[in-house]
């Protein structure tokens, strides 16, 4: 499976997608499917935060046959889970210093989830232990230097 955005893995964000220029999410392509993927789940990650990886967003039940997920849009009947800021929403990179990578993880799922927007990331990693079919990683560079 393969995930892929306007940006190349380990390329540099264009400005939008972060705190600096609207927070809009990215658009992304999905391709090489798995045959009995039921659902995909989705989750954004500051691998260089100075505490701990800090979740950005994270994506439930985005359906089997999406391959294109639009510009600042989740798919229908997808849900947003809560991430790291407490909010049930994409929050763009917004780093301190530094350059940092920001790692989007999609994982094909034979099930679809039960879960609601109170998810979060800990929560998803129990509930695809075992239902995961593939996994994708793009990542994302951005600096405010």
């Amino acid at each position: 499976m393969r995930l892929k955005s306007v940006f190349e893995n380990n390329g540099f964000m264009p400005a939008k997608y972060t705190c600096d220029a609207g927070d809009h999410s990215p658009e992304f392509i999905i391709e090489d499917v798995p045959e009995k993927t039921k659902s995909f789940a989705m989750t954004m990650e500051d691998r260089d935060s100075p505490i701990r990886a800090m979740v950005h967003w994270i994506i439930f039940n985005i359906p089997a046959d999406t391959r294109e997920i639009k510009e600042n849009t989740i798919p229908s009947a997808s849900i947003q889970g809560t991430n790291d800021y407490g909010k049930c929403s994409y929050k763009g990179p917004c780093p301190d210093s530094a350059i940092h990578r920001y790692e989007f993880k999609l994982f094909a799922l034979d099930r679809v989830l039960e879960v609601d927007e109170r998810t979060k990331k800990a929560e998803l990693e129990n509930l695809i232990r075992g239902r995961t079919l593939a996994e994708a990683i793009l990542t994302g560079l951005y600096s405010r230097d």
